[in-house]
Order: structure tokens, then C-alpha cells, then sequence
């Protein structure tokens, strides 16, 4: 994640001043950790919060979201790139192509609906339309007072 994070801000800036700002998905992922351990800043977490307290290897993808997003912030700082984060939670959608259906969503909500009726289902996600992520992005891009951090996603 972080490889990609830098060649695509290292890439943005070459293009300077075509590009005037680079949206970026991070994610809730980055903001908390899988348990929610680490408490909240304010009285719920926001964008001000970050996720301090995850390891590998059991919560490597929070760890690696943490990193590519603090990656994108120094760099953009140190490239003079206008940047914005959109943090979703769980992202969920229509599939536009076969090869989407091996996707780690798609797999795993296939695996929650098919299995078996004893197996208990603890937890819950808060849950993002791919289509409200893409107008996130896109407000983002488009209004010229976007800055910082934007978490995407439905109340609790």
C-alpha cells in the first residue's frame, strides 16, 4: 500500500500544475483498529483520530492503511501536492466485470451468506454504497474548500 501511496503522489507531482489536488482512499482502517481498543478523541471517532495501536500480523490491513495514509500526508507536504483522504468503511457494490467476483468483499460476503445457519454471526460493519464513495471523491476533486480528512460513512 505504501509503494503505491508514493508512486502515485511522486507521479502526481511530475504533473504539476496540471494536477491541482490528489484524492486519496484510506480508510476507517486508519482512523481505528479492528477492535476499537484505543478510544475515540471526542466522543466518537472523527478525523482527527488515528489508529495508534494496531501490529501485524493480526491486523496487517489496518496497519498497512496507516501507514500508505501517513505516507500520503508527508509527501504531499514535502511535493507541495494538494491533498484530500476519503476514509469509507466496509465498501459494497454492483461488480462490473467477472473478475470482480474473487474480490475480498465479494468474498467475503459470500462466505457470511453461505454459511452454515448454526454458525453464529457476532459483530457488525457499517457499511458504504461504492457509489457514495465515488461522490465523495468527486466533491472532493470539484470543491475548492475540501482539505484534510473525510470519513465516508452511515451514522451509527
Amino acid at each position: 500500500a505504501v509503494r503505491g501511496t508514493k508512486a502515485v503522489l511522486e507521479a502526481a507531482a511530475k504533473q504539476k500544475p496540471g494536477v491541482k489536488r490528489v484524492i486519496v482512499t484510506s480508510s476507517v482502517c486508519a482512523i481505528h483498529d479492528m477492535n476499537r481498543k484505543q478510544p475515540p478523541k471526542h466522543e466518537q471517532y472523527c478525523e482527527e483520530d488515528w489508529n495508534e495501536v494496531s501490529e501485524m500480523p493480526a491486523e496487517a490491513y489496518w496497519v498497512s492503511k496507516v501507514q500508505a495514509e501517513r505516507t500520503a500526508w508527508q509527501l504531499a507536504g514535502e511535493l507541495g501536492l494538494d491533498l484530500v483522504t476519503i476514509l469509507p468503511n466496509f465498501v459494497l457494490g454492483p461488480i462490473f466485470s467477472e473478475q470482480q467476483t474473487g474480490a475480498v468483499s465479494v468474498g467475503f460476503m459470500k462466505g457470511l451468506l453461505e454459511s452454515p445457519a448454526s454458525k453464529e454471526f457476532k459483530g457488525g460493519w457499517l457499511v458504504n454504497d461504492v457509489r457514495d464513495v465515488a461522490a465523495a471523491h468527486i466533491l472532493a476533486a470539484e470543491n475548492p474548500a475540501a482539505k484534510g480528512r473525510y470519513i465516508v460513512s452511515q451514522p451509527q
